[in-house]
């Protein structure tokens, strides 16, 4: 019988599908003033050390009016600091602005939705290429999370079509290794309207594409041995 790894996978978190977070008016707000927090919000739950666009986060935040005082003293912070003070710093931020209490799933959506919202404002290859290929890591770091599991399959073959001019991922013979970008692009646009993971938005605006589907795992282990 063949398996789908969408539905049979027993090690993928299964995570109810919404297109709305619901924010308090505050979170809601901060996020509107300074949507690279949603970025940040991971980089908290990843546990990554001080970086510029920790610093840059903190200098935006205190440009849009949330002038505390952590927030100065991470703005001014040196990149070099104390894995242990660092972290402990941003806790108090993450405190005292309530960013502690947005949810894991939560996260995984604001995320997905400022780095698509990004590509599409001010689109180009590399940073198309770029937003794919950190929506596929996520994927990956939330154990194949179904919000952003059509992502990483979408990536993985455009990396296929690249390298072997041919692909068994995604389920849509218009993809192909010349058209990548603008298919990738428009895919983005649709998705932002309804970030819906079975893509039904895709039939409901009558584009050619046909409906994505996860590959078995024998295709993938054909592919995979083709990569060999």
């Amino acid at each position: 019988m063949e398996q789908n790894l969408q539905i049979d996978d027993k090690d993928r978190q299964e995570y109810p599908l919404t297109d709305i977070v619901k924010l308090d008016a505050t979170l809601n707000e901060i996020l509107q003033k300074v949507p690279s927090t949603a970025e940040i919000l991971v980089y908290k739950q990843q546990k990554i050390n001080i970086n510029t666009q920790w610093k840059d986060w903190a200098f935006e935040m205190l440009m849009a009016g949330y002038e505390t005082e952590n927030l100065f003293i991470l703005a001014g912070e040196d990149i070099h600091c104390n894995p242990f003070e660092f972290t402990e710093l941003t806790d108090k931020i993450f405190e005292e602005l309530h960013l502690n209490e947005i949810d894991a799933n939560s996260i995984i959506i604001l995320y997905s939705l400022f780095i698509v919202k990004s590509v599409i404002q001010s689109p180009d290859k590399n940073k198309v290429s770029a937003a794919l290929n950190k929506l596929e890591q996520e994927c990956i770091n939330n154990e194949y999370n179904t919000f952003l599991y059509d992502f990483y399959l979408l990536s993985n073959a455009i990396d296929e079509l690249k390298a072997l001019g041919e692909q068994w991922y995604w389920n849509d013979a218009s993809l192909t290794k010349e058209n990548w970008y603008e298919y990738t692009l428009r895919f983005f646009k649709l998705w932002i309207e309804n970030p819906d993971p079975k893509y039904k938005i895709l039939r409901e605006n009558n584009c050619n594409a046909s409906l994505p589907k996860k590959k078995n795992i024998f295709s993938r282990l054909i592919s995979y041995l083709k990569r060999k």
